[in-house]
């Protein structure tokens, strides 16, 4: 039936994973760790196992046209975590700008690391990161690499990173980030 109607997109998943939905929650694991994503109830999710394919599509013909995008987004945000779970995810923060520096990296408590950034103001801040969801290492002085196996814990972490000091637009000078595989 998904053949001829194509209300399906169909992703094609690594031999390194295991993947099972049940409740509504897919959850994904590979061997950097288990990723769950949450998929909303109007869509329906088939998974062959023998030839590493995932199906999904719509549970209903209504509204077709307005439900595609739907269809579409929830695709990307599973072959992302599959991608992670397998390969992980690199992102690099780079400081331009006069006293902007990374300090240093130490364990606070048992889950979280403490990252100290010296931003030009009198005192150092600290920066938490759970340890067991992500890394964090300093480079040099003005470099910082994160990575994690969780795409949207690491962009949430580096954009609070970001809002710590707004860049400034006319000197060009504050945070920058490259995103790496």
């Amino acid at each position: 039936m998904y053949n001829k109607l194509k209300k399906y997109n169909q992703l094609k998943y690594s031999s390194l994973l295991n993947i099972i939905f049940k409740n509504q929650v897919l959850r994904i694991k590979g061997p950097l760790g288990v990723n769950y994503v949450r998929i909303p109830s109007p869509i329906k999710i088939i998974i062959d196992p023998l030839e590493k394919k995932l199906l999904i599509g719509l549970r209903t013909n209504v509204f077709l046209k307005k439900k595609l995008p739907f269809i579409r987004s929830t695709s990307a945000i599973i072959s992302t975590s599959c991608r992670t779970a397998v390969l992980g995810d690199l992102l690099f923060i780079g400081l331009e700008g006069l006293g902007l520096k990374f300090v240093s990296k130490s364990l606070f408590s048992f889950p979280f690391f403490s990252l100290s950034i010296s931003l030009g103001l009198s005192e150092p801040l600290l920066y938490f990161l759970h340890k067991l969801r992500a890394r964090f290492f300093i480079k040099a002085p003005r470099q910082l690499f994160l990575y994690s196996t969780d795409y949207s814990f690491i962009q949430n972490n580096s954009r609070s990173i970001l809002n710590l000091r707004v860049p400034d637009k006319y000197k060009q000078k504050g945070f920058f980030i490259t995103r790496f595989i």
